[in-house]
């Protein structure tokens, strides 16, 4: 029987909080469980009910050959398990086979034969961690046949609201990361915002976005006696919200080169997202395979400057600039000037000779002039 008491389940919640992503979080909910209750191993896992599809982390690790050997077995019968049906239809409160199969009727399946008793395990509990229908998410607790006594079972019961609660914040951190890298790949930098307009994470990025505006985008930068921070108020406004609302802020031209969003909720913090457009344009174009001067008359073409114009930019003759443009066209696997703008503003449209050709996107017979 198990003598821990409150103090170690703070230290067990203390360890599991500090996980950064869900494969930390499945460890660390595994030994912290495995140190609080006795028993043979402890386990994460995670069960797709409409694919059935199994994913799992098992303690003292066994290692990567333990999990190939058990893999094909797991896949193709994991579903016999009665506590997956029992966390599936429940609440995902702490149950054990003998709860729900007061029959043993489980211990006549193969998967309890071939997988559980093969690894000496005879009896096991489960709290679930994730509600959600499709989805069964749960650590269990594996014994040699020993049953799961009331003061073990209650230690459970408390410790499981702080592990959903726990598995809540590492399952929205490791979302954000995602969406992170996702828009640093489309140019974006973040800012995370205190309500009362301290500055409290940052990137070198948008430091250097926030000189060229003439903001201080430091941590611990006070936005507040700015002209940028009124506008953002009045972006927000001042009606109560629940949820997260998206708003584009308009900073200076409407045409101008940097872009600014803001994400807000009803009690902060804001998460701003700058980026500059030409700093995009330019790794496009180099994606591309554009020379110097063929990304310059690129971006003045999205500019809307006429072949006069960018000769009159660059210092040379406009059938130069003609010259360039063909084979910028070339380089781009484009057809026309708006297919260009198209190609470099938004790439999902042209990826080379397999992707949307520019053509399609002409509007008019004008536009597949060079010379304009």
């Amino acid at each position: 029987m198990t003598t821990t008491g409150p103090g170690a389940l703070l230290t067990a919640v203390e360890a599991i909080s500090r996980s950064r992503d869900l494969g930390e979080f499945a460890e660390a909910g595994c030994r912290e469980l495995f140190r609080l209750v006795p028993c043979v191993s402890t386990s994460y896992t995670e069960v797709n009910l409409r694919t059935e599809v199994v994913s799992g982390y098992l303690w003292p690790y066994p290692g990567v050959e333990w999990f190939e050997q058990h893999a094909a077995l797991l896949g193709r019968l994991a579903l016999q398990n009665p506590l997956i049906a029992h966390m599936a239809g429940g609440d995902g409160s702490v149950a054990s086979w003998a709860d729900v199969d007061p029959d043993d009727a489980f211990r006549r399946t193969a998967l309890f034969r071939e997988f559980y008793a093969a690894n000496g395990v005879q009896s096991q509990v489960a709290l679930g961690v994730l509600n959600r229908p499709g989805l069964v998410t749960a650590f269990t607790v594996n014994r040699d046949g020993t049953s799961f006594s009331a003061d073990e079972r209650r230690l459970l019961g408390d410790l499981r609201p702080h592990l959903i609660n726990l598995h809540r914040l590492v399952s929205g951190s490791g979302r954000a990361r995602a969406n992170d890298v996702l828009l640093a790949a489309d140019g974006w930098t973040g800012v995370r915002l205190a309500e009362g307009g301290t500055v409290l994470t940052t990137s070198v990025e948008a430091v250097a976005i926030g000189d060229r505006l003439g903001l201080d985008l430091r941590v611990g930068a006070d936005l507040t006696s700015t002209s940028f921070w009124r506008q953002l108020r009045e972006t927000i406004g001042s009606r109560w919200q629940v949820g997260r609302a998206t708003r584009p802020i308009r900073l200076g031209a409407a045409d101008g080169p940097i872009e600014a969003t803001v994400a807000t909720t009803a009690v902060g913090p804001y998460s701003l997202m700058f980026r500059d457009q030409d700093a995009v344009r330019r790794r496009r174009c180099r994606e591309l395979g554009m020379t110097s001067r063929q990304s310059e008359i690129a971006r003045l073409v999205i500019a809307g400057a006429t072949n006069v114009q960018i000769a009159r930019a660059l210092g040379i003759t406009a059938s130069t600039v003609r010259k360039h443009l063909e084979a910028t066209f070339r380089v781009a696997d484009v057809q026309s000037r708006a297919a260009l703008v198209a190609a470099l503003l938004d790439p999902r449209l042209t990826s080379g000779p397999n992707g949307l050709h520019g053509s399609r996107l002409v509007e008019n017979a004008d536009d597949v002039h060079l010379d304009r």
